[in-house]
């Protein structure tokens, strides 16, 4: 799903019934095959990789995987004047330039397909993408990639409840985030190299359509 990412459910044998495979290796990582990393990297990862990781994680996958199919379920249902359950209303995807990734996922922002009179009635900021209602509620993080990149005003609603979760946007162009497991990093095109949550890349407005900034976001 376009604009964030989950834990993974499992990943080279850590499973429901596994999940600590890596508890020792995470907790150990820093002062091991880490130990090279730069500093604020490191500062950052530190209480991430303690207290059993990876169990953390496949925990946050599943209860992110969970989600999914409820949040659906309650989104895509309908009822009619008279309160009855009507068909539910279909799903809608729109799909990335590059539909699928490397691992065979579709890449999409998702949401129902509401017809023309609701759309003029039931205002946006009710009927978000499924993917930034993850977000909303705690069950994914932010990653944007370009060139797909939200509308300032969805971005607006991302910082809005993104508070409620941890995950601050702040006023300043600043942000920092807290996820209970370690969960992915931002990718820097012009040092070719991934680092922390400490850039992130936003269209410029007045640039051309090629060209992003990156806004820097701390911690607190």
């Amino acid at each position: 799903m376009l604009g964030i990412n989950a834990p993974e459910l499992h990943y080279q044998g850590a499973t429901a019934t596994t999940a600590g495979k890596f508890d020792v290796p995470f907790g150990s990582f820093l002062t091991a095959d880490g130990k090279d990393l730069d500093a604020g990297l490191k500062q950052h990862l530190a209480k991430k990789l303690i207290n059993n990781a990876c169990t953390r994680h496949i925990a946050d996958g599943q209860a992110s995987f969970e989600h999914f199919p409820a949040l659906a379920q309650k989104r895509l249902a309908r009822k009619g004047k008279n309160g009855k359950p009507l068909t539910p209303r279909h799903m809608f995807m729109m799909v990335a330039k590059e539909v699928f990734d490397r691992y065979g996922l579709l890449l999409a922002y998702v949401n129902g397909a509401y017809e023309k009179k609701e759309r003029e009635t039931i205002p946006e900021n009710t009927r978000p993408t499924f993917n930034l209602q993850k977000l909303q509620e705690g069950q994914a993080v932010s990653l944007l990639i370009y060139p797909n990149i939200p509308s300032p005003q969805i971005l607006g609603w991302s910082k809005t409840s993104s508070v409620k979760h941890g995950r601050r946007i702040k006023d300043s162009g600043r942000a920092q985030t807290t996820c209970s497991s370690p969960m992915s990093f931002v990718g820097s095109l012009t040092r070719s190299r991934a680092h922390e949550p400490a850039w992130i890349a936003t269209v410029q407005t007045s640039a051309p359509a090629n060209s992003i900034s990156r806004h820097t976001i701390t911690r607190s």
